[in-house]
């Protein structure tokens, strides 16, 4: 396992990825993104030492001795915009800059965060563009009614791209209305909140659902929950339930032990305003960002969720579980889909093996109504991740289509997380259809690479995905809601649960 205090006091940011240095499709760093040659486990470092890494990536590494000579570099499908100190040109390598602070983590961030404003831009010229040429195709007797559709069709989508900037004006200027109104709320914590953002149905309108009178769900970021629930229980104790006579440090031991690292207080009304908020330590929240550990936190920055603190190693560590819930979200569709079906795979992963939609907690409609209402925010979203995807391109407006090829595939199923990653091979070793057993692939030594092609070959890769998510998503989902009536207390637990049963009606 990774230390992940090592992992940030080292200045490393860990994804998944193949074993090549490529330059980051989206980000443009004024780095370059490093893996282990083939077969590599560790990297020797002083400062990391006990660090293993088993295939993934390092971004932002300060030791250039991990640069490999026989590292090659991947062209950019899609030019993002000029940063400082940054080189375009592919075959070039590209500096690596000594991180002595963390200053240097921060210029990093803050530069991702402007080719993700960019990208946005450029993805919407993408989508229209797919739909005039898709259309144009005529043969040679109907150039000319083909050049009146096209002119026709130029005429109407930019009608329709003018609609889509309009909406996206007004949401923006509603979503920060609600962040004014929100990040008041903020102020009212004497313990210091480093991270926090608003999600859920009381933020972001779902399709067939009212959010008027719904409590707005919050999760707090913190560097030290126990001090944290020290202060806040001598400021607001009446936000706890009677766990708070054990002490700050039973609270911190229930968050922490049981369920997935998420402290809950539901039913806290601040400035009119109804919430339920929930404690994470930073170390929690990254590394189920990184490593999808329990997809609690991760799944659900999935779907479009509200910054009202700000912290810039969080957002990178955002911006590496985007990117893996598209290519997990690819291994479960087929070569040619639309937008509504992606995005529906990708909102869909965190709900896969939850107990509360098994049991009719949660509508069971609720994928299609998040997707429905929130399918601007979500393109807007997944913008970064969906131009630096080299493997898949729009066909349309709203059609995509991705490359099916064995290797490709293979190599996308490399980057996927590493626990979804273990448990898709662990199903295919057990699978009686796999064309190989689990002892034939010890005895063979197969490399990694081609273990993978099989993988992805198989045609039940789709069902072995999803029962791996399931299969980290179950368990904790039941903890954390057995937690929930220790934490909110036997009644307010209750009037939680029928109210989400009474949602699940709608």
């Amino acid at each position: 396992m990774i230390s992940f205090n090592a992992l940030k006091n080292s200045k490393l940011i860990v994804l998944k990825t193949n074993a090549k240095i490529h330059s980051f499709k989206n980000a443009n760093f004024s780095t370059c993104l490093i893996t282990l040659s083939p077969g590599s486990k560790n990297i020797s470092s002083s400062n990391h030492s006990d660090t293993n890494i088993d295939d993934r990536l390092i971004l932002l590494a300060k030791d250039k001795s991990l640069l490999k000579d026989n590292s090659v570099y991947q062209a950019q499908s899609v030019k993002p915009p000029k940063i400082s100190n940054v080189s375009t040109n592919p075959l070039q390598k590209p500096k690596i800059p000594e991180l002595s602070d963390t200053s240097k983590i921060e210029k990093f961030a803050d530069e991702l965060k402007v080719v993700n404003e960019s990208a946005t831009s450029r993805l919407t010229a993408r989508r229209f563009a797919a739909a005039i040429e898709e259309e144009v195709e005529a043969p040679e007797s109907m150039k000319k009614t083909a050049s009146e559709y096209q002119s026709y069709m130029r005429t109407h989508l930019q009608k329709e791209r003018i609609k889509e900037l309009e909406k996206s004006i007004q949401t923006h200027k509603k979503l920060k209305e609600s962040k004014d109104l929100y990040s008041q709320i903020l102020r009212n914590f004497n313990a210091p909140i480093k991270y926090a953002y608003a999600y859920g149905s009381g933020v972001f309108k779902q399709a067939n659902y009212s959010s008027s009178g719904s409590m707005v769900d919050m999760i707090f970021g913190v560097s030290h929950p126990e001090h944290w629930h020290s202060i806040n229980i001598q400021q607001n104790p009446h936000h706890y339930s009677s766990l708070k006579l054990l002490g700050a440090g039973a609270v911190n031991f229930v968050q922490n032990k049981i369920g997935t690292g998420v402290y809950f207080n539901p039913y806290v009304e601040i400035n009119g305003v109804k919430i339920k908020y929930g404690v994470a330590s930073i170390d929690s929240l990254t590394n189920d960002l990184l490593t999808w550990k329990t997809l609690y936190l991760a799944g659900r920055m999935h779907k479009p969720t509200l910054v009202l603190q700000d912290d810039k190693f969080v957002r990178l560590c955002s911006q590496v579980n985007l990117a893996s819930a598209l290519r997990v979200a690819l291994l479960m569709l087929p070569k040619n889909f639309t937008e509504h079906e992606l995005f529906s795979k990708i909102v869909g992963i965190s709900y896969i093996g939850d107990l509360r939609m098994q049991l009719g907690g949660e509508n069971p409609k609720k994928i299609d109504n998040i997707v429905d209402a929130q399918i601007d925010m979500l393109r807007e979203l997944y913008s970064s991740s969906i131009e630096g995807m080299s493997n898949m391109q729009y066909i349309g407006m709203n059609f995509l289509q991705q490359n099916m090829d064995t290797k490709v595939r293979a190599t996308l199923f490399n980057k996927v997380p590493q626990r979804v990653y273990n448990q898709v091979k662990y199903q295919y070793n057990r699978s009686p259809k796999s064309l190989v057993n689990t002892a034939n692939i010890n005895s063979a030594n197969l490399e990694n690479m081609k273990l993978s092609e099989m993988i992805v070959s198989d045609q039940y890769l789709s069902e072995m995905t999803k029962s791996a998510i399931e299969s980290i998503v179950k368990w904790p989902s039941f903890t954390q809601s057995v937690k929930g009536i220790v934490t909110a207390g036997f009644l307010n637990s209750y009037r939680y649960a029928s109210e989400k049963r009474a949602k699940a009606k709608i």
